[in-house]
């Protein structure tokens, strides 16, 4: 793994991961894949623009990305209650 310089997105997780990692390996998993392409393509698009619109884009994947999670967490939750 490259050198740890973050954290996991998710709000309530602390692991530890690589530089340009979103989220740790264990809750990216719980994103669908639909969303984890849009986190990719918007991501590629920002990168290559650099522009607002596409950095707005991005973070809206990656806010759809992180509730995607939430909501995978509160399924298991009830699942498991």
């Amino acid at each position: 793994m490259s050198a740890i310089v973050s954290i996991c997105r998710v709000p309530s997780c602390r692991a530890k991961i690589a530089r340009g990692r979103l989220m740790c390996l264990a809750h990216w998993r719980m994103v669908p894949k639909i969303i984890q392409r849009r986190v990719f393509a918007t991501l590629s698009v920002y990168r290559e623009r650099g522009t607002d619109a596409a950095r707005a884009q991005y973070s809206h994947a990656v806010d759809d990305a992180i509730h995607a999670v939430r909501v995978a967490q509160d399924k298991r939750k009830a699942a498991s209650a």
